[in-house]
């Protein structure tokens, strides 16, 4: 069994178990204030036990590691890297927030990263650009210039977004947050 992460949204946490033909995918989405840091676990177990899943069936792991908020960014990191360390041959695959959401159209897909600033990567004919920072006037001139949709909307549909981008998760030993701005 997979299971998948996203903790980056300041609003919402998405985890999601399936198969890797997609068959048995089961989501949950919980909206949250700001205790995340406290609810995040509990939100795992509960979408195991309805599921009647447990941890160690778990044999694959794909993690959404950022940019987003701070503490959702390192809640994720730390839950799949201790995953990663703890139970016997897990595989751990991490992508970005922007590339999650590419939907196969050519379009220029930002997070908000505070300060009149974003994250952006740009989609075109099945290539995407460097994520990279930008202000926000600099990414509407260049979408409006080269009539580029700017998609800003940081909810997208799992499965959608899962059976578009699965096979472009990296493989990695370990998760290195990325974060919207440098920790300290």
């Amino acid at each position: 069994m997979n299971l998948f992460i996203d903790t980056t949204n300041e609003k919402y946490v998405k985890i999601a178990t399936f198969e890797d033909t997609m068959h048995n995918f089961h989501e949950t989405e919980v909206t949250h204030e700001k205790n995340l840091a406290e609810i995040f676990v509990q939100i795992v177990k509960e979408h195991l036990e309805k599921y009647e899943l447990v941890i160690q069936d778990i044999k694959k792991i794909y993690l959404i590691k950022g940019p987003g908020t701070f503490t959702g960014v390192k809640i994720g990191t730390v839950f799949a890297n201790t995953l990663k360390q703890t139970l016997e041959d897990i595989e751990l695959f991490e992508m970005n927030s922007c590339d999650i959401r590419y939907n196969l159209q050519t379009e220029v897909i930002a997070i908000d990263a505070k300060s009149n600033m974003s994250y952006a990567t740009i989609y075109h004919d099945g290539e995407k650009s460097p994520l990279r920072l930008l202000k926000n006037e600099d990414l509407e001139h260049f979408c409006n210039k080269y009539h580029i949709k700017l998609n800003k909307d940081y909810h997208y549909q799992t499965n959608n977004a899962l059976v578009y981008n699965l096979d472009y998760f990296e493989p990695t030993d370990r998760v290195i947050p990325l974060y919207v701005k440098k920790a300290i």
